[in-house]
């Protein structure tokens, strides 16, 4: 085939997923757009992780030298008590399973600039818009935007994340795919004026917790609140004075830095927030339409496997379609290669909820009991989940 002529693709999305998968089917010849509500790239957020198979994507990709640069060295989590007493000190591989030397902790900005610096100039990138309707025929996608503009496609696929307004026009209008974890949080950027520095410090008590995260430039940390309850106020987090007024509420009396923290939550310009929830899809394709990343599998912040599956998903997604005889064949294989790797990564949510995100006073003595293990605290426990699958190689079809 010559360039560009294997067909109109247009990717709904431009967080992780979807530049990553843009990068690759570009690179494999076909004619790209890329459309996101935001007025840019999507910047902010915490560090992602980059594990196992998607260290091997990266690889592929070309990128691992400039990921390097902005690679997160956490060399201790340290964990507090309701008085800011350390209760006990990890390496971070006890907690994520990563491998030291091998995995990589990149700010989401520095991953998303590298992808999108190593991507050809061909890809179409649509800010300020978004979709707001699909209608699919035997041979195309037409597509008519938030704008009121149409256009017509081969393939449209949701990158567009937990609520991923792609997946609500097809697959799952009700959103019964989003499964609620039980908790809420809100996090933000702050001066670092707590000198956190190669460490993360996670104060808890049961059912709430208030963690400082290192970043890759000390003169700045990252804040993270978050609470337990079983009835997510919805209603009460729907702009950020509202979000700022719930969580002081929640945290009001408590102490070590906790009213602190609470200040520099109002004074930040960069909060996010929601409810914890992982996306369980019987199927990840309608049609044309096809989800990817946390559209599809979004796994929740607490498997610290949402870059990874994101990375990997664009990769065997855009490999499949490479190699497939047609877009609904590529799509089954690309379905029936992923989903054992996010059921293995869906089940680290539990075990991890109870050792880094205690509801009771007995999760949080046995998560202290624990991290004083020998085994536990040099951090020689790994996770088979991470390496739970087996990548396609692009290098045989191109």
């Amino acid at each position: 085939m010559t360039p560009k002529d294997r067909g109109r693709v247009l990717i709904s999305g431009a967080s992780i997923a979807g530049p990553a998968l843009a990068f690759w089917l570009d690179r494999f010849g076909y004619q790209v757009t890329v459309v996101e509500r935001a007025s840019g790239p999507r910047k902010g957020g915490y560090a992602v992780d980059l594990r196992g198979p998607a260290m091997e994507v990266v690889l592929r990709m070309g990128i691992v030298p400039h990921l390097k640069q902005s690679h997160v060295n956490v060399e201790k989590v340290t964990f507090l008590d309701r008085y800011g007493t350390a209760a006990g000190v990890i390496r971070p591989q006890a907690v994520s399973g990563g491998v030291v030397g091998r995995d990589l902790e990149v700010p989401r900005t520095a991953l998303m600039e590298t992808v999108l610096g190593a991507m050809g100039a061909g890809v179409e990138f649509i800010y300020n818009e978004s979709i707001a309707a699909i209608e699919q025929d035997a041979d195309s996608a037409h597509v008519t935007f938030a704008s009121g503009a149409t256009r017509t496609f081969d393939l449209v696929i949701g990158a567009d994340g937990v609520n991923s307004t792609t997946r609500k026009l097809t697959i799952d209008p009700a959103a019964e795919c989003l499964k609620y974890l039980g908790y809420c949080y809100v996090g933000f950027s702050i001066p670092n004026v707590f000198d956190v520095w190669n460490e993360n410090v996670s104060w808890n008590i049961p059912g709430k917790a208030a963690v400082l995260f290192s970043t890759s430039d000390r003169s700045l940390a990252n804040a993270f609140l978050e609470f337990h309850t079983d009835n997510p106020p919805y209603d009460r987090m729907r702009n950020d004075r509202d979000v700022c007024t719930l969580f002081r509420q929640t945290f009001a009396g408590y102490g070590w830095e906790v009213p602190r923290l609470l200040d520099l939550m109002e004074q930040a310009s960069d909060l996010f927030y929601d409810g914890t929830t992982y996306v369980d899809l019987q199927n990840w394709s309608q049609g044309r339409v096809a989800l990817v990343g946390d559209a599809a599998y979004g796994p929740s912040f607490f498997t610290g496997q949402g870059g990874s599956l994101a990375m990997v998903g664009a990769y065997v997604l855009a490999v499949e379609l490479l190699k497939s005889v047609s877009h609904a064949a590529a799509f089954a294989s690309y379905e029936q290669t992923m989903r054992p790797f996010v059921l293995a990564n869906r089940a680290l949510i539990e075990p991890s909820i109870a050792f880094l995100h205690p509801r009771t006073q007995a999760e949080i003595d046995h998560r202290n009991d624990e991290i004083n293990q020998p085994v536990i605290a040099v951090g020689e426990v790994g996770q088979e989940a991470h390496v739970s699958i087996e990548l396609p190689d692009h290098r045989y079809y191109v």
